[in-house]
């Protein structure tokens, strides 16, 4: 009779959490503001798909899946929220294939609560709401890493095709995915006693994988070589650390919660991190369970080693962001339902879900409210476009943020994206043919405007008026500038 019910039971809380996790996801989904590299998907989106393909081989830092199926996803509709619904919707299968994948690992009810975790999760809401890649890599890498485990234990052809094929994809989504595939190889040389039999499939499923990638290998060489390294391989140890600490309680709490200060909010995230840290810890007091071990292994170089790469070894054009590894947040969540369900006191770990529940609510709360946005350009549009006279100029700086002025922008100015080796060049013909001048710039990590643009417009021009537009990403600066008499 238990066991009847144990049966019935699963699918409905399995249902349950997927709704939980496809309420989020989809709540309000449409009511914030495209920022900067939104836009820059939809504007490859909508363009013919070999054109897209190209640009993105010449222009982007990301192989091409995910604006390859945007192209197709937003042929049917072009509105914020149908656009993100696409990261939507991989974030809602991720819920399903974590719990697949927990409980293949430990068993039903570390599944269910990593799935629980991972729906309720505002770090994971965030991006799922996001016109990026992020969901799509997480989910791709998942399925990786449970047919890559599924093919050791049981051997079957279809789940190394399946292995080999979710491999790929992951690959043609994210360059940071090669970090898995060295999880993977690490974890089967490890195990290389317990797994002989399989070696020859899994050498033959390595050389198919970097077959299959062979085509976009040389965007990768150049994208290497354009971006570099950093000169220092070895950042300052209090770097690490903060880097280090500031992913996990991202993982955790997600983004606005942390940046409260409130001191009920504060103690609450503390004591939560705490008790989650001891609870990991009781997720490796099995001692004598040479499999459990082996999976532990698996979660541990699948949650350590992108971090550790990531952080050690960054590429010049970006800073560190817990973003460029959010894969791996999936194995922090199993590890954390594992030692949840390791805890003696079953009232504790209750207590302690319930805590990580409710601080998330929170977050998701403040996350939710219209005056957390990444970048404002829907209301800078509308700024411009509600002070603005039939003569005036816009110009953009840098030159390449126009596509996210111009998703919003409904007025017929003139619009020009300018470069500060262009502006002594083109200033003649500026001063000549406006007598007012808008200059948008935009200051985010993905942005940094130089101060020669705005130093020449402001020796040339009169400021009239400004507006800062701020966002969690960094700030938008609308200012309206007009000819000076000294320029006349």
């Amino acid at each position: 009779m238990k066991r009847v019910a144990k049966k019935v039971a699963v699918p409905i809380f399995i249902s349950l959490i997927l709704l939980l996790g496809t309420f989020l996801r989809l709540h309000q989904i449409g009511s914030k503001s495209l920022w900067l590299d939104e836009a820059c998907s939809l504007s490859r989106a909508e363009k013919a798909f070999l054109p897209m393909i190209k640009d993105i081989a010449k222009n982007d830092a990301h192989p091409p899946l995910y604006n390859a199926l945007l192209h197709f996803w937003v042929y049917e509709g072009r509105g914020e929220g149908w656009m993100r619904g696409l990261s939507s919707l991989f974030g809602i299968l991720t819920i399903l294939v974590i719990y697949k994948f927990a409980s293949f690992l430990f068993g039903r009810r570390v599944g269910l609560i990593s799935a629980l975790i991972i729906a309720f999760s505002s770090y994971q809401v965030f991006y799922a709401q996001e016109a990026r890649l992020q969901t799509l890599v997480t989910l791709l890498i998942l399925l990786s890493l449970y047919f890559f485990y599924r093919s050791l234990k049981e051997g079957r052809t279809v789940f190394w095709l399946a292995f080999i094929l979710f491999t790929i994809l992951s690959l043609y989504t994210f360059f940071y995915s090669f970090f898995i595939l060295l999880v993977e190889n690490i974890f089967f040389f490890l195990n290389f006693k317990r797994y002989r039999n399989a070696f020859k499939i899994f050498i033959i499923s390595q050389i198919g994988i970097l077959l299959l990638f062979l085509p976009w290998m040389p965007v990768l060489a150049q994208r290497m070589q354009l971006a570099g390294v950093r000169h220092s391989f070895s950042p300052p140890f209090s770097t690490l650390l903060s880097n280090a600490w500031r992913t996990f309680s991202q993982f955790t709490l997600g983004y606005s919660v942390l940046g409260e200060s409130r001191p009920e909010i504060l103690l609450g995230t503390l004591v939560v991190l705490a008790f989650l840290f001891l609870s990991l810890l009781r997720a490796f007091k099995e001692r004598n369970l040479l499999l459990l071990k082996q999976k532990n292994i698996l979660l541990l170089l699948w949650l350590f080693l992108p971090l550790l790469a990531a952080l050690l070894i960054p590429l010049k054009v970006h800073s560190f962001q817990s973003k460029h590894i959010i894969f791996a947040s999936p194995a922090y969540y199993i590890l954390i339902a594992l030692g949840l369900t390791k805890l003696k006191s079953h009232k504790v770990s209750a207590a302690l879900l319930l805590t990580l529940f409710a601080l998330n609510l929170v977050s998701l709360h403040i996350y939710y409210l219209r005056d957390f946005v990444k970048e404002d350009w829907r209301s800078a549009a509308k700024y411009v476009e509600e002070n603005s006279q039939p003569r005036d100029l816009i110009l953009f700086h840098p030159n390449y943020i126009g596509f996210a002025f111009d998703y919003y922008y409904g007025g017929n100015l003139p619009r020009v994206g300018i470069h500060e080796k262009d502006i002594l060049e083109k200033s003649p013909k500026l001063t000549a043919n406006w007598k007012r001048i808008w200059l948008v710039q935009d200051f985010s990590p993905v942005s940094r405007p130089s101060r020669e643009v705005k130093d020449w417009i402001e020796e040339n021009y009169d400021m009239i008026q400004m507006k800062e537009f701020p966002g969690i990403n960094g700030k938008i600066v609308a200012g309206l500038y007009s000819i000076s008499l000294s320029s006349r």
